[in-house]
């Protein structure tokens, strides 16, 4: 899908923003509410922040993680917001955001954590695709979770892809039992995306600056 204002693909079939310039991709469907001209450009300030993040400190990924997990906490209307790396093994957070003082400890608890299906982020890298638990509460795999303990209901997880390949993911939470609207995940695979590009950036700025001590 090519970008109507950048006029680039997407890696993303099904992006309603662009993740390189922050556009609406395609104008909203009859069967879903069309966002308000505030939100459209909530959410264009927010992609282009974290794109001026991505091209103006390419080694800077933490910041990008940073800016993202509190973009789309807000944007999306969750209770919080985190962000894993993913090296083939393990999951590690490395940025969240709005996360309470009993919930941080529980993800340090967590994570570092081998992929298993129990939890929604690690089914998002697993199978490579977005993962929607419409209420944890219900979910038989979740049984002992600590996070369904502490009662939260709704999450979205989704995979950051490179060449295919899982290397980290996006997760929401919602303390109720609130389903993510379609645009909100289209926003979140959109971040994601983004994420993806930052990484691959850092990954190349740092490949070039060993070549050149070298």
């Amino acid at each position: 899908m090519k970008c109507p204002r950048c006029q680039r693909d997407s890696p993303l079939e099904d992006a309603q923003y662009c993740p390189r310039c922050g556009a609406p991709m395609t104008p909203a469907q009859d069967d879903s509410p069309a966002a308000s001209h505030a939100d459209v450009v909530e959410q264009q300030a927010a992609t282009s922040e974290i794109l001026r993040l991505i091209s103006g400190s390419p080694n800077d990924w933490q910041a990008m993680f940073d800016a993202i997990v509190r973009a789309a906490t807000t944007l999306c209307d969750a209770a919080w917001a985190a962000a894993f790396r993913f090296d083939g093994r393990l999951q590690t957070l490395i940025a969240h955001h709005n996360v309470t003082g009993r919930e941080l400890e529980v993800l340090r608890r967590e994570f570092p954590r081998r992929l298993t299906r129990d939890r929604a982020t690690g089914r998002a890298l697993a199978d490579r695709r977005v993962v929607h638990v419409t209420d944890l509460q219900d979910d038989p795999d979740y049984a002992s979770a600590p996070l369904r303990t502490a009662g939260f209901r709704s999450v979205l997880a989704v995979p950051i892809l490179r060449d295919g390949e899982p290397i980290g993911v996006v997760g929401l939470w919602r303390r109720e039992r609130r389903p993510f609207t379609d645009q909100q995940i289209a926003l979140l695979q959109t971040f994601a995306d983004q994420a993806a590009i930052a990484i691959e950036n850092a990954r190349l700025f740092d490949e070039r600056k060993e070549s050149v001590e070298q």
